[in-house]
């Protein structure tokens, strides 16, 4: 079988270096490359003992929106960035890998899909709760009404944020909920469909960064309750 040829665009994202050691690691992935279009965060990366220690660096992102035989790409930018990085290789054809949170601009991220949806292209979210032994037979209980109704989701997910972390995530209004969230509300959205209602209560408890560190958000459906 030859080898798919990869590229990883981006390296700020907390699961960056996690996904360029899985496509190492993967016996029909061929990694061509990694661009990070900061060359001060580059430079610490090339310096780091992990898997970005020895690969090859590209310096425009050209480089790999260009070269038709990187047909894969991993979109693992800040979230601030990733989603206008991820615009930009779909527009060039490429498959995308794509960490969530997918942006904070509804309207452009629709736009993303639906190219990708034009252009027959695999755009695969990084939901690590969809591909869980667990969480898939929960899905094909409700789904097949074999737990009959459901009524109550309760969902609870928790973190250590470094103050550089914290300064990264206090520019979202969600804050920690934004970048942890989405894990959540896909679970909820997949077994209940879209709420009717949402209320939510975003604090931050920790320190003076500003960042929000200590949230909750209600889903309210018609006969159900997600928190």
């Amino acid at each position: 079988m030859n080898k798919v040829r990869w590229a990883q665009y981006g390296t700020k994202h907390g699961h960056a270096a996690g996904k360029l050691l899985a496509l190492q690691k993967n016996p029909v992935v061929e990694v061509a490359g990694v661009f990070e279009p900061d060359p001060a965060r580059r430079a610490e990366c090339s310096r780091s003992d992990g898997p970005f220690s020895n690969v090859s660096w590209f310096h425009r992102a050209e480089e790999i929106l260009e070269d038709e035989t990187i047909i894969a790409v991993a979109s693992e930018g800040a979230n601030v960035e990733s989603l206008n990085q991820t615009e930009e290789l779909v527009g060039a054809g490429k498959h995308v890998w794509y960490d969530k949170p997918a942006g904070n601009k509804w309207e452009q991220w629709k736009s993303v899909v639906e190219a990708a949806e034009t252009g027959n292209l695999h755009l695969q979210m990084g939901y690590m709760l969809r591909y869980h032994s667990a969480f898939a037979q929960i899905a094909e209980w409700v789904h097949d009404g074999f737990l009959g109704r459901i009524s109550s989701v309760r969902g609870h997910m928790s973190t250590s944020l470094s103050k550089n972390q914290r300064e990264a995530l206090s520019i979202f209004e969600g804050g920690i909920f934004f970048d942890l969230g989405p894990h959540m509300i896909d679970q909820v959205v997949w077994l209940l469909g879209r709420p009717d209602s949402i209320s939510s209560f975003l604090r931050n408890d920790g320190d003076a960064v500003g960042c929000v560190d200590n949230s909750l958000t209600v889903f309210e459906y018609r006969n159900a309750i997600a928190f």
